[in-house]
């Protein structure tokens, strides 16, 4: 933790925040507020700063991003708040400016979500520890690593804010109070007139996590579970599913502390989109692993996920044991392992990362050999096909469609027996499979 001297000094040596209060004029008061005063305090590096005025911002907003040359935009026409992205070093910061919620500094901070949010610090030229407000004894919480609610009501006016609270608990290694979850719980039930896509986006971030067990766990104290996912703590599919994201966890860490951890690792890092990972899908995959297929198709049309996510789960759920003992059997050349491993799904490489992590893989020698067809497809994809759709039409004198799909399969088949290993080979076996059957 960081002092509050320290804090100050920190704010004054930023450039932004130094041209902001140039621009103020001598009887104006901006406040720097929420998430960037509580990782200023941590030490974590911030890109989103928020601050809130006693009068209309817009004015100051403008002329701030005039003279860093910087984008501005409304965010809020109508309650006047305002955005201002510029560029520091290699990142982009993002500057929100927004009246007052209230009639003072304290009754605005009184109406945020938890506590070690409801900070503020006075932007001077010159802001000294006397510039430092917390009504609600936000530091004192960030100090012991709890998590408050500022109010009873807050997480009934808005129940995201459960997810939302999960998500600091398990990214800032807090612990919720007990009036705290109690109040989660009786919100949950509310989570889903959430809107889909708020809810997808806060779920996102807390799945997307290697040591994910703690983050289902808390999911299921608050209730949360319960309202996403439609099983509760206690129930016999709650506690298979807490088995199996703690299997799933343990063999996760396993693979990224060997040899495959940097692949692993990048791998699960790609996004199907923005607020979903690979390792957030898999780990949803897990979850849902253990219910009934119609409950997750069930979840995933809720959270209203996009195409490619929804694809992606759905190859995952699709995966068994049966899978494995395939590629145990394969004696192809690279080209058919390669298409075996494109038949896997529309995520092969995720698909194989679940396969190497599953209770369906005991042993080290399965899991290289999953790993290195996952390696190998994430290096060079499949490969091209070694006759087209033209070929196909010309010589077996077929028209463009189904049938000629079905023969392009044919051909991926032998090359995955290992009866095909040229084009010349390829050819030969058409050839001789259309006189056959014509």
């Amino acid at each position: 933790m960081r002092s509050l001297s320290k804090v100050c000094r920190d704010l004054k040596s930023f450039l932004p925040l130094r041209e902001l209060a140039r621009l103020l004029l001598p009887n104006q008061a901006c406040f720097l507020v929420g998430g960037a005063v509580r990782d200023m305090f941590l030490g974590r590096p911030c890109s989103d700063f928020d601050f809130t005025t006693p009068f209309d911002p817009t004015p100051l907003a403008r002329a701030f991003a005039r003279n860093l040359s910087a984008s501005w935009f409304f965010l809020d026409q109508k309650r006047r708040q305002s955005r201002v992205v510029l560029r520091c070093g290699d990142n982009d910061v993002c500057c929100d400016f927004s009246p007052f919620r209230a009639t003072s500094l304290t009754a605005d901070l009184l109406l945020r979500d938890f506590r070690i949010n409801a900070m503020a610090l006075r932007v001077y030229a010159d802001t000294s520890p006397a510039d430092f407000f917390d009504p609600l004894s936000g530091l004192c919480d960030l100090r012991r690593r709890h998590l408050s609610i500022c109010s009873g009501t807050v997480l009934q006016q808005d129940p995201l804010r459960i997810l939302k609270g999960l998500r600091h608990c398990k990214v800032l290694h807090l612990t919720p109070g007990n009036d705290t979850l109690q109040k989660m719980r009786e919100a949950a039930p509310e989570l889903p007139g959430v809107a889909a896509e708020r809810v997808k986006r806060e779920l996102g971030l807390l799945l997307d996590d290697e040591a994910v067990t703690a983050a289902l766990e808390s999911l299921l104290d608050s209730g949360a579970a319960a309202s996403v996912f439609k099983f509760s703590r206690g129930q016999v599919v709650a506690a298979e599913a807490l088995r199996n994201i703690q299997r799933y966890q343990e063999r996760l860490l396993d693979v990224a502390e060997g040899n495959y951890g940097e692949f692993v690792r990048c791998a699960m890092r790609y996004k199907f989109e923005e607020c979903f990972s690979r390792q957030a899908a898999l780990n949803l995959t897990v979850i849902l692993k253990g219910v009934p297929s119609k409950v997750a198709r069930n979840v995933m049309v809720a959270l209203k996920l996009a195409r490619n996510t929804t694809r992606a789960l759905n190859g995952y759920l699709d995966l068994g044991e049966g899978c494995l003992r395939e590629a145990k059997r394969l004696t192809s050349g690279s080209r058919g392992r390669m298409w075996w491993v494109s038949g896997l799904g529309p995520d092969p490489v995720g698909g194989l990362i679940f396969l190497a992590c599953s209770e369906w893989c005991p042993r080290s020698a399965d899991v290289q050999r999953v790993l290195d067809l996952a390696l190998d497809f994430a290096s060079g994809g499949p490969p091209e096909d070694f006759l087209d759709g033209r070929w196909i039409c010309s010589n077996l004198a077929l028209k463009p469609g189904p049938l000629v799909g079905n023969a392009i399969q044919a051909v991926r088949r032998e090359e995955m027996a290992g009866r095909v290993l040229t084009a010349e080979q390829a050819r030969q076996f058409l050839l001789g499979r259309y006189q056959k059957t014509h």
